[in-house]
């Protein structure tokens, strides 16, 4: 990725660019904002190679003006409704533009200050090199959606779009993070890791947090977040555990069947906040297990329902803070198993079986004592199994409700 841009139509001077951030290399996701001052010289001097300034001969930076002019030029007579906008894919020997192009009702001029010019057609692009072609045609729907995001603040504003352009700076940053961490992902998807999440996720503590919660409540999990880039990762990581849970009918009130949801919430850290609430809610009203990871707050809920003799014991929502010992080390032995390039479904499977086979001893030695009327305290259960963190002890109780469920509601009255 090489810029963003934003250009507008005049209808003397052609296409004027009036935003345009470059990014300086695929390392730094941080955009620079190209000065007005320069994009005002460069808007002028165009036309007339006699008088360029230096400062503004920046490299490509004519082409990028024809192509967006090419593209507004098919839109500017459209006569379109306000809400309406098109996407485009330009694609030249050298370059690639992104782009969609719209209009506005009113519009001040970034670069010339003329003030409140009416019907305005814009186009705002992501520009890439040529070589770029099939990471640009393979992740379009994605870049694409992101830009009408973006359009979209920009066409909302009731005033002139100006007042609004720290939001579309934002929304420029968060392009910027997006797309960088798709390319990164594709990197390691191209050098055949078929399990790049862990590595190419930015917060690989969400993903621990997440992974030991979701065995935690017998695999049901909703992910939400505003980013779809980020609900994906997470939810491929929780995809490793899930579960098929076997069908009882001795306990009616306690589900048979483990999900995964991921809830993709658009532009609004208020709402993603409210829907964690909500499920939580219910799931607490309710009477069963859940986990909510919120990929905007790095942050992980869970609530865990037993049965106490004659009611129902509901705990309350909770923050999941710790991790445990036994998903760092599965994680750290995919990572060298992948590495090294060994068969990681084998030994996804196997730590898979590792586990049911430790919550079916679970099962089995948690009833035998109760046959008996012996007592075991979770100490004890600890040492047995040889877990030496109260996080992984949840992970077996949560194994083990898939296999029976009610089996957690039998442990804890055995305590």
């Amino acid at each position: 990725m090489e810029g963003i841009i934003l250009s507008s139509w005049d209808h003397i001077m052609g296409p004027q660019i009036q935003k345009f951030w470059i990014i300086n290399d695929f390392g730094n996701s941080e955009p620079s904002q190209v000065s007005c001052n320069i994009l005002r010289e460069f808007n002028i001097t165009k036309r007339n190679k006699d008088v360029c300034n230096t400062e503004a001969n920046l490299p490509d930076m004519e082409t990028y003006s024809i192509m967006c002019g090419q593209l507004l030029l098919s839109e500017v007579d459209s006569c379109k409704p306000y809400d309406e906008w098109a996407s485009r894919l330009y694609i030249s020997e050298y370059k690639i533009i992104a782009a969609v192009v719209f209009h506005v009702n009113s519009w001040l001029n970034c670069t010339n200050e003329v003030e409140d010019a009416k019907d305005t057609c814009l186009c705002f692009g992501v520009i890439f090199k040529n070589k770029c072609l099939d990471f640009v045609l393979s992740n379009y729907v994605f870049i694409d959606q992101h830009l009408r995001k973006t359009v979209d603040i920009m066409q909302n504003s009731k005033i002139p779009f100006n007042s609004k352009m720290k939001d579309v700076e934002i929304s420029v940053t968060n392009i910027c993070l997006e797309i960088n961490a798709l390319a990164e992902q594709n990197v390691y998807c191209s050098q055949k890791m078929k399990y790049p999440i862990f590595q190419g996720y930015t917060n690989s503590e969400l993903i621990l947090k997440a992974l030991a919660s979701h065995l935690q409540t017998s695999g049901c999990t909703i992910v939400m977040g505003s980013s779809e880039f980020c609900v994906s990762q997470v939810l491929q990581a929780l995809s490793l555990f899930n579960h098929q849970k076997q069908s009882s009918h001795a306990i009616p009130q306690v589900s048979s069947k483990t999900y995964i949801k991921g809830i993709f919430i658009r532009d609004s850290n208020k709402d993603a906040i409210k829907g964690s609430a909500f499920f939580l809610e219910k799931a607490f009203k309710e009477s069963f297990s859940l986990s909510v990871v919120d990929t905007d707050l790095n942050k992980v809920w869970q609530t865990i329902s037993v049965q106490d003799s004659n009611h129902m014991v509901r705990f309350t929502p909770s923050l999941v803070n710790e991790n445990g010992f036994l998903i760092p080390q599965f994680l750290n032995d995919l990572a060298f198993i992948q590495q090294n390039e060994g068969d990681c479904n084998l030994f996804i499977e196997n730590f898979n079986t590792f586990l049911m086979a430790k919550a079916a001893s679970f099962i089995k030695i948690v009833e035998n004592f109760r046959y008996c009327k012996g007592i075991l305290t979770e100490d004890e259960i600890m040492t047995m199994f040889a877990v030496h963190h109260a996080a992984d002890l949840q992970i077996l109780l949560g194994c083990a409700e898939i296999l029976k469920p009610g089996f957690r509601t039998t442990y804890v009255n055995s305590l």
